[in-house]
């Protein structure tokens, strides 16, 4: 090895100590916006599968609130028929079958 290349292998080497701290913090700089872009992105990405599953809960709970509302107005309307029919009963005549009629298509409540 030539004596001659001792300076430029020595500024080399001061050039690459000093550098790549300098190119590290750059970049690091530089890539801190881009990447917490990239975390919002799959963080809005993870909300709207949430979101998604909060819709399908929210409609099958819905669902179920209908039925159940179907079944109260079904039950309500056996209870109305039932209480008209036994109105009739109390106050009919006895002998006037025309005037009474079966609720719920015949069946007697229990």
């Amino acid at each position: 090895m030539d004596p001659s290349f001792a300076p430029v292998f020595g500024l080399a080497i001061v050039g690459f100590v000093v550098s790549i701290p300098l190119v590290g913090i750059s970049l690091r700089i530089a890539a801190k916006p881009v990447v917490e872009a990239l975390t919002r992105y799959r963080e809005a990405q993870n909300v709207g599968r949430a979101s998604d599953e909060l819709l399908t809960l929210q409609d099958r709970r819905i669902g179920l609130l209908e039925a159940e509302l179907q079944h109260v107005n079904t039950v309500l309307r056996q209870l109305t028929e039932a209480e008209e029919f036994r109105r009739q009963l109390e106050s009919g005549a006895p002998g006037d079958p025309q005037r009474l009629s079966a609720p719920l298509g015949g069946r007697i409540p229990s």
